[in-house]
């Protein structure tokens, strides 16, 4: 079960990161969707199944929240390239005095 954590724990932080830029320039409503959706499409079925249905218990649980993790980190980053397509960098602009 701790290798398990081990995969989740670098997935929680990349996806707050990249829900904390999402979020900096304005879409909000977006992450609060793929937030609900990961958890209660994913995280929760996947864990009810792994833990009750199967008897993987305490594992499954863990196996099933690392899974929602993985979807609202994927979830996250396509969602940053298409905000990131939308507010170009300004490179090399001055900014009015």
């Amino acid at each position: 079960m701790l290798p398990l954590f081990w995969v989740m724990v670098p997935l929680i932080i990349i996806s707050i990161s990249w829900a904390a830029v999402i979020r900096a320039v304005g879409d909000t409503r977006s992450m609060m969707l793929i937030g609900l959706g990961s958890q209660l499409v994913v995280a929760m079925p996947v864990s009810w199944l792994l833990g009750v249905v199967a008897g993987y218990g305490l594992a499954g649980v863990v196996a099933g929240m690392t899974s929602g993790w993985l979807v609202r980190t994927l979830l996250s980053r396509w969602r940053l390239s298409r905000v990131a397509a939308l507010h170009p960098p300004e490179v090399g602009k001055r900014r009015a005095a």
